[in-house]
């Protein structure tokens, strides 16, 4: 069985529908809330109708045309359904009146005609292509089963109100409805001795189910948890001292820090303040030595004038004057 999404319902001239109407259907329980006679179960059998079929009738009672078509004499008295089976889009066309039904699959841009022909609920010989069909893609070809399981009317019926076909189906292969419920109750017996607690046997039993089971063990891992409770406080309490502790050995080693930024600093600026007091030491004897120099500059100007001034017949010798003098001296100590 395929996973089916009902997304669109059109009729045309179906009951109250004379002009038609559509239905957008979105994935999951679609819930239609309107007062009486406003429509709603016209729309499940418009549904049903398009899907398995419309039988020929008068009884205005019965699921027949008689009963559907439109009072208004409609010119169109057709449907259409729109759904998906694992994802793949399928329409569902039909004409009530002709019995006339195409299925078709959505193939790209178009539509691919699966299956098709005259389909009438109520003949001897039945379109089995079209059926067949039908029954691989929802998983059933019976309107009733259709109707108990796509379409929940209100009120919900009880399990002695379904019919002999929902039961089975409920109840899966291999066996009957209350063969099923009681299967149920077994498995719930299993699972839990407070069966009569909850309606389903007269008493509770006795022998405990997996969920007492559980709920020993629930209780035992609580136990040790309330044990172990003073341990994990314990822990926390350290681990919060822990965080404290390292929180502070952060901060101060962070105040270390700056302070041997600071000594740093301190060791820096005094040694800026010698090399300051050296510089002007230095400035110092460099003012003394200039200031001596200029008076020795001063003084051998002076000199120099007085030599000029003295020897100024020695103004035009030649440069090795001075040496012929000290050899002329020289000459006449050797004659003494």
């Amino acid at each position: 069985m395929s996973r089916v999404v009902l997304r669109r319902l059109a009729l045309r001239g179906f009951g109250r529908y004379r002009d038609g109407v559509t239905l957008e259907l979105d994935e999951g329980v679609n819930v239609l809330v309107a007062g009486n006679e406003s429509g709603k179960s016209t729309l499940v059998n418009g549904l049903m109708a398009v899907i398995f079929g419309l039988p020929a009738g008068s009884d205005p009672a019965a699921f027949c045309q008689g009963r559907f078509r439109s009072w208004e004499d409609p010119s169109r008295f057709e449907g259409e359904v729109e759904f998906a089976a694992d994802g793949v889009p399928y329409l569902i066309r039909r004409d009530f009146g002709s019995h006339r039904v195409r299925l078709l699959r959505r193939d790209g841009d178009g539509w691919v005609e699966e299956a098709g022909g005259t389909h009438n609920p109520n003949a001897r010989r039945p379109n089995r292509a079209y059926e067949e069909r039908i029954r691989s893609l929802l998983g059933l070809d019976s309107r009733s089963l259709f109707e108990a399981t796509f379409c929940v009317s209100q009120p919900l019926p009880r399990a002695e109100g379904m019919g002999a076909e929902v039961q089975q189906l409920l109840s899966g292969a291999g066996g009957g409805f209350q063969a099923a419920l009681e299967r149920l109750r077994e498995d719930l017996r299993r699972l839990t001795l407070r069966t009569g607690d909850l309606g389903v046997t007269a008493r509770n039993g006795t022998t405990p189910g997996e969920l007492e089971v559980l709920e020993d063990k629930r209780r035992e891992l609580e136990e040790r948890m309330r044990a172990s409770r003073d341990a994990v406080d314990s822990l926390q309490s350290l681990q919060e001292d822990l965080a404290r502790a390292e929180a502070e050995r952060e901060a101060a080693v962070a105040a270390l820090r700056g302070r041997e930024a600071l000594l740093r600093g301190w060791d820096r600026w005094r040694t800026l303040v010698e090399r300051w007091r050296g510089a002007i030491r230095q400035e110092a004897q460099w003012e003394r030595a200039c200031q001596e120099a200029e008076g020795l500059e001063r003084e051998a100007a002076a000199r120099r004038r007085e030599l000029e001034e003295g020897l100024a017949e020695w103004a035009g010798a030649p440069p090795d004057a001075g040496e012929a003098l000290v050899r002329l001296e020289r000459l006449e100590e050797q004659l003494r």
